[in-house]
């Protein structure tokens, strides 16, 4: 019969060894930083002929050191060829990505140079931990994981919104929400965009009739659709966009604090303004105005669910 395996020795097994060897492993790594970022610095401006036997050369000489400090502070048994070549060539990959990461979320400018080649050392650390058994293993899994979901679902997240946000200005023209508002006997119909930054959002009567029908816009300037002027005054505007066209402005009053009347040959007009933002309803000449003051004192941008259902409409189906 085989003889029952030897329980390797106290000193190579338990947490101390194992932290000790991953230790070890981020100080080779670190120093391979340390002496092979010149040469691969330098090889860059031979292109890719000679960029990647100097590569090969750095994971070859790395990996050969790696293998020695396996046979004397890795895992006890057969296997410190593999284990080192594992540290070597993981290790020196995953620091590459460290490094195009820390370049490309500009790091690399906030972080001083000795704890660059630091945390250049930590990948061989990592791939070394978790060759050993038990805790150690575990515990540098669950860490590995959760760093690189504290760093992949944000930016995953804001990639998505981005995408979002570039689908809508596509198909939309702009990101900002349409208003809405309510007035009784009047029904509101889905907002229009126009590929800008105005939007219109109709209200027509509920009981079927054509008249009166209202158009509740939002602006970036106090001339939809138009160059606004230099000054903001809703008054020094010569047109206005209106659902018929554009139409010369007529007449331009005050209206009561931050607001202004405005007539064209067909319409008329009521402006508010909220921060950045001008908003105002706008109708034909006959009807009267209280029904304008009704619809501008209970406008507002939509909510976060209005929003939503509304660019379900006019967003193309994801295919």
């Amino acid at each position: 019969m085989l003889a029952p395996p030897t329980p390797a020795p106290a000193a190579r097994r338990g947490v101390a060894p194992a932290l000790r060897h991953a230790l070890l492993a981020g100080v080779l790594g670190a120093g391979s930083a340390v002496a092979g970022t010149p040469l691969a610095l330098g090889a860059l401006f031979g292109g890719w002929p000679v960029l990647l036997p100097v590569l090969a050369v750095v994971v070859a000489a790395v990996s050969a050191l790696a293998v020695g400090l396996d046979r004397v502070a890795g895992p006890e048994g057969p296997g410190s060829l593999a284990r080192g070549t594992a540290v070597g060539v993981l290790g020196t990959l995953a620091a590459v990505g460290l490094v195009a990461f820390a370049i490309a979320a500009d790091l690399d400018a906030v972080l001083p140079v000795p704890l660059r080649y630091a945390a250049a050392g930590l990948p061989y650390a990592v791939v070394a931990a978790l060759q050993w058994r038990g805790a150690v293993r575990v515990v540098t899994a669950v860490v590995v994981a959760g760093a690189v979901a504290a760093v992949a679902v944000p930016r995953a997240a804001d990639a998505s919104r981005r995408y979002g946000e570039e689908q809508v200005r596509a198909e939309v023209g702009t990101t900002a929400r349409p208003w809405v508002t309510a007035v009784e006997g009047l029904r509101q119909g889905s907002p229009q965009h126009t590929g800008s930054d105005l939007l219109w959002t109709p209200y027509r009567p509920a009981d079927g009739d054509l008249e009166p029908e209202l158009w509740l816009f939002r602006g970036d300037s106090p001339a939809p659709a138009t160059a606004a002027p230099p000054d903001g005054d809703p008054c020094a505007v010569a047109e206005v966009f209106t659902p018929a066209g554009y139409e010369p402005v007529l007449s331009c009053t005050p209206a009561g604090a931050g607001r202004w009347v405005r007539t064209t040959g067909t319409r008329q007009e009521l402006l508010a303004r909220d921060g950045g933002t001008w908003f105002g309803v706008t109708t034909t000449a006959d009807v009267p105005p209280a029904l304008l003051d009704e619809a501008l004192d209970g406008a507002r941008p939509m909510t976060d669910d209005e929003y939503d259902d509304w660019l379900d409409e006019v967003l193309p189906p994801v295919r």
